[in-house]
């Protein structure tokens, strides 16, 4: 399996997993992905093994000579019986092509990148704008000749982590946890609607507030908002493994259409993802206790974010909070 980026769309790949592992379960299951992500795979029973890949975390010479290592890894594995690529993209295509074995991938027609197909011993045409899951289930089956049924009605927790005695002091009785940031500004719920929202919430006794920050903007971000309401708490940068183990102890985790928020999903923690400039249906799955809100002043073309659409300003936070009290009650 292959899926080299990025934390959200690795989470959501993780999912298919155990399905391969119900229907062989002697199979041998490796799963190559980038180092930095490579602790998502962590204690995952349905992985054999994790193929951590180094070149996109290099720069200049070293990345020229961290992509020969990769290619040198990648051809001293041995022969597969099946190589998929979930990820549809050229380099990733390539990464496949170095592994010896049959390659499977989406037709040219169901992805970004139209020439990776080309690197491809068999294809199959999923449409782009399916729902993420369920396009890494269906081409999974296809390639391995299953009939998908109700898979995707009983899906179990499909990330998995040490426990980390670090978390444990910001966990507490309706704990909520608020993801800052996202990986694009217009995916960023506005810092004084999200202020507003945490001031509701405060109203409805949910006292205990951590916001979750990754890079140094969206870090200013929350110690802005933790002035503007000192009830809050900052949580300290985390790791991978601690974050996992943070987000699986909360009661409820807020935030836009990006990694961290999915990985509430993956968890089985109860979670409400915002979506303004991506889509809802295409990007994540709605259970009993992981709920969307979006606005759809637009049609949204699931290949291109138009980093010029913020109208995820148009979810009030009164409807957030009041669909936080329906999951905590």
């Amino acid at each position: 399996m292959i899926k080299l980026s990025a934390m959200g769309d690795i989470i959501h790949s993780l999912s298919v997993l155990a399905a391969i592992k119900k229907y062989y379960p002697n199979s041998t299951l490796s799963f190559v992905t980038q180092n930095n992500f490579s602790d998502l795979l962590m204690n995952n029973p349905f992985v054999d093994e994790v193929i951590s890949l180094e070149f996109k975390q290099r720069q200049g010479f070293d990345k020229i000579k961290a992509t020969f290592k990769d290619i040198k890894k990648l051809k001293t594995l041995a022969k597969q019986d099946y190589i998929i690529d979930l990820q549809g993209l050229i380099k990733s295509a390539l990464v496949a092509k170095f592994i010896k074995g049959k390659r499977y991938g989406f037709a040219s027609n169901s992805i970004k990148e139209r020439p990776a197909a080309f690197l491809y011993h068999q294809c199959y045409e999923i449409p782009y704008s399916t729902n993420v899951v369920l396009r890494n289930f269906s081409l999974v089956f296809d390639a391995l000749n299953l009939e998908l049924k109700d898979e995707l009605k009983s899906l179990g927790k499909f990330l998995f982590y040490e426990n980390k005695a670090f978390t444990k002091q910001f966990i507490k009785p309706k704990t909520i946890i608020i993801i800052v940031g996202a990986s694009f500004d217009c995916k960023i719920y506005p810092l004084h609607l999200m202020s507003d929202l945490i001031k509701q919430l405060s109203q409805q006794g949910f006292s205990n507030i951590l916001l979750v920050a990754g890079s140094m903007k969206e870090r200013k971000m929350a110690k802005t908002l933790a002035i503007l309401n000192p009830q809050v708490q900052v949580v300290p940068s985390l790791d991978l493994p601690n974050l996992i183990a943070l987000i699986d102890g909360a009661d409820l985790v807020i935030g836009a259409d990006t990694g961290p928020v999915h990985m509430a999903l993956a968890l089985k923690t109860p979670s409400i993802t915002l979506f303004g400039c991506t889509p809802a249906y295409r990007n994540t799955l709605e259970t009993c206790i992981n709920k969307t809100l979006s606005v759809n002043v637009k049609a949204i073309n699931p290949k291109t974010i138009d980093k010029q659409d913020f109208s995820i300003s148009s979810i009030k936070p009164l409807a957030i909070a009041s669909l936080a009290k329906e999951l905590l009650v």
